[in-house]
């Protein structure tokens, strides 16, 4: 439900400004929740919930500015990494469920915490390497409120 109700306002969003940016800023929110949840979680599921839906909405943003972004990053191998990509993906989705589940049973949520911190981390700095085309607003008479709106009734209908 988060992924098509953020989909229409994030890709405004990375239409309008630098995607690395952007990109760099999703991975700070990300490390900055994370160890907001990690001195601040005391057993309390709401914020297991707010966490899911801060990495949520910022996963959505990366994974929506790679793709759109994907014949930059990789220049002339677009075809080589589709198929990695595709093939990591779907890897991903068995063995995710099989490592988080033995991880959680052997570790605290907050020792996962800490891995998930190490691996944003690490994006942060593979960030910098990646190159990224310019955003470029298409539209600038109108302000981001008007075009929120718009949107929004597209979607409603």
């Amino acid at each position: 439900m988060v992924n098509s109700l953020t989909i229409p306002v994030i890709g405004n969003i990375i239409d309008r400004h630098h995607n690395k940016s952007i990109l760099l800023l999703g991975q700070i929110v990300s490390i900055i929740s994370l160890l907001s949840f990690i001195l601040f979680y005391n057993h309390q599921y709401q914020m297991i919930f707010i966490l899911m839906i801060l990495l949520t909405v910022v996963d959505v943003t990366v994974k929506t500015i790679v793709s759109s972004n994907l014949k930059w990053i990789t220049g002339d191998h677009l075809e080589r990494v589709v198929s990695l990509r595709q093939l990591i993906q779907s890897s991903a989705l068995l063995v995710s469920p099989i490592v988080g589940g033995i991880l959680i049973s052997i570790l605290t949520i907050q020792h996962v915490a800490i891995i998930n911190i190490i691996t944003e981390l690490l994006a942060l700095i593979f960030i910098f390497l990646l190159a990224f085309k310019e955003g470029v607003l298409k539209v600038r008479d109108k302000t981001f409120g008007a075009i929120l709106k718009q949107v929004c009734v597209i979607f409603i209908k």
